[in-house]
């Protein structure tokens, strides 16, 4: 069983990677106290990273699309889905879990059921709008759909459970933030 997890955090400004990725060799490796970093791939050093460490994250900024294709890509690679077995986002919330397990594991969700799991969260007001992050579930229901079910990537909703939602005022609290 796979035990090792990447944590995606769009919150995060930097990438916590396995080695180095710079192509300019440190004084320590010049004196032989360290080995020269090397340049890799960032899918390779993540996969690296997963050698020796059982929790690899990654962070972002908000809605850069490069950053968001790099997650489709990094879901789809080969090594990628037979080294990891489970992936937190942050860009999910939490009382959606059951949606996505379904969704992901090939099963029809209606959109205005799907849509809850980005939608619904405390993160983001007033809501995920980056196409990016919706599309990482996309990528990985089509490379679970190819696996059998115990080899399938598990995505983790770590948005906190949005009570908000089932709160009397919510529909004042989002047209008193809309007219602001």
């Amino acid at each position: 069983m796979r035990t090792t997890s990447l944590f995606v955090s769009s919150a995060l400004a930097i990438t916590l990677l396995a080695g180095g990725s710079l192509a300019v060799e440190s004084q320590d490796s010049k004196a032989g106290n360290l080995p020269a970093p090397a340049v890799t791939s960032a899918v390779d050093g993540i996969l690296a990273a997963f050698q020796d460490r059982p929790l690899v994250g990654v962070g972002d900024f908000h809605g850069l699309a490069q950053e968001e294709d790099f997650y489709a890509s990094l879901v789809r690679d080969k090594r990628f889905v037979k080294e990891v077995g489970n992936v937190v986002v942050e860009f999910g919330d939490a009382a959606q879990q059951d949606t996505i397990d379904r969704y992901l594991s090939g099963q029809y969700v209606p959109y205005e059921q799907l849509r809850k799991v980005w939608e619904d969260n405390v993160g983001w007001i007033p809501t995920v709008t980056a196409l990016g992050y919706i599309d990482l579930y996309a990528q990985v229901r089509a490379v679970n759909l190819g696996l059998p079910p115990d080899q399938r990537m598990h995505v983790w909703l770590g948005d906190p459970p949005n009570r908000l939602v089932e709160d009397q005022y919510t529909e004042r609290f989002f047209c008193a933030t809309r007219t602001a």
